[in-house]
């Protein structure tokens, strides 16, 4: 369970996404093929294509590679997902590529402590990314495309076609001001509670 608690400040500065971010679809993807994880209903065409494909000879050893760093549930680094991948992959990729050692380092140490993956040693690339090896990071950018260009790029379309389609509309953060002005005339707090496959909140 995972509580999210939102001051009225907070829900002025709420904003949506205007499009599809391809490292979070692809990461969240990663965890829809290598897990045995409930789908939304919407999802369940994209994943059995999708589990088409890696079985027809497709990226199977890109997807054992992420799936390491991707656990079903709990912590995984936020290197993999940069806010700069929302101007395209490549922005993207160069920006895990920019990582700095010690974030890194830090996050894949925190990965290894934590959740399922504690249990088991990490993989000797893993540790050998954590000490800034370029090899290793050249082996994860690929294997990030390979999967993205796989099983994400066939269905882009039409998921930017379903982003795209009806939904109420998003006012202007003037608009949003006005708003809260109204519904919270003196400081409150709004209580959002969701469950969520993670198991920390994850930035913006």
């Amino acid at each position: 369970m995972l509580r999210v608690h939102f001051t009225a400040e907070d829900l002025a500065r709420v904003t949506v996404a205007t499009r599809l971010d391809p490292l979070w679809e692809t990461m969240l993807g990663v965890q829809q093929l290598a897990y045995s994880v409930q789908v939304m209903p919407a999802l369940q065409g994209w994943r059995r294509r999708a589990r088409r494909v890696v079985g027809q000879g497709g990226p199977l050893g890109a997807l054992r590679m992420l799936g390491a760093l991707l656990p079903a549930r709990g912590y995984f680094p936020d290197f993999l997902t940069p806010t700069a991948a929302e101007e395209g992959l490549e922005v993207g990729l160069e920006a895990i590529r920019g990582t700095p050692p010690r974030r890194l380092r830090d996050e894949l140490v925190q990965l290894t402590e934590s959740g399922p993956a504690r249990r088991r040693s990490a993989p000797v690339w893993m540790r050998n990314l954590a000490g800034g090896d370029r090899d290793r990071m050249a082996d994860l950018t690929s294997a990030i495309r390979t999967v993205h260009d796989s099983v994400i790029v066939p269905e882009w379309t039409e998921a930017e076609a379903r982003r795209r389609g009806p939904r109420p509309a998003c006012p202007d953060r003037a608009g949003r001001r006005s708003a809260r002005a109204a519904r919270f005339p003196r400081p409150a707090r709004a209580v959002a509670t969701a469950r969520a496959a993670r198991g920390l909140p994850r930035g913006p």
